[in-house]
């Protein structure tokens, strides 16, 4: 196999080759393509066709009406490639480099949406936050208060009891009046 004359064959006729692929198609199939898809005037795409079979550097072949691609001959050439360039090395090298930009890619993605997640987390964890402190500030100035009462409570008990010990060691306490209580009463705001 001649690779530079099949090369020269292959970028000649690449629309006919990427037509057929690794199907069979009739010559009506390849001219019907040329004309309705690429938008070649009839008369062109005659002779393109008459070019493509008249090349004889082709990997093509003929079963009656059909004609394909010989795939044998293809694994022939990319190993003729493959021999002088190191061509396999290089799809091979290609496809890691696709593969890799490809999850590159992905993970860019990933990460963005990921700032992005993580831009909301932290909104959420400052206003947690304020929420928190405002909390724990209200809650300080209610203990506080509680102590204020607390306190207040503690005094008016301390003088009700001295003042009931007073009145139990000056004398007889009179149940009936009821100063000692009203007293008490008044102090609570009761």
């Amino acid at each position: 196999m001649d690779i530079e004359k099949t090369l020269k064959n292959l970028a000649t006729f690449w629309d006919i080759y990427e037509y057929m692929g690794d199907e069979r198609k009739t010559l009506d199939d390849i001219k019907g393509h040329l004309m309705k898809d690429l938008g070649k005037p009839e008369s062109t795409a005659r002779a393109h066709i008459t070019a493509f079979l008249r090349s004889g550097h082709g990997v093509v072949y003929r079963d009656g009406e059909y004609y394909f691609m010989e795939l044998d001959l293809v694994f022939l050439m990319l190993e003729a490639l493959d021999e002088k360039w190191h061509f396999l090395q290089y799809l091979s090298d290609q496809e890691q480099i696709e593969y890799l930009e490809e999850k590159i890619n992905k993970l860019e993605a990933k990460s963005d949406d990921l700032k992005s997640r993580n831009s909301s987390l932290q909104k959420k964890v400052t206003s947690l936050n304020k929420e928190f402190e405002d909390l724990n500030k209200s809650s300080q100035e209610e203990k506080a208060n509680y102590e204020k009462q607390i306190n207040h409570l503690e005094e008016i008990y301390l003088e009700a009891k001295s003042e009931l010990m007073e009145q139990t060691t000056c004398g007889p306490l009179d149940h009936k009046s009821g100063n000692w209580l009203s007293s008490i009463k008044g102090r609570l705001g009761l």
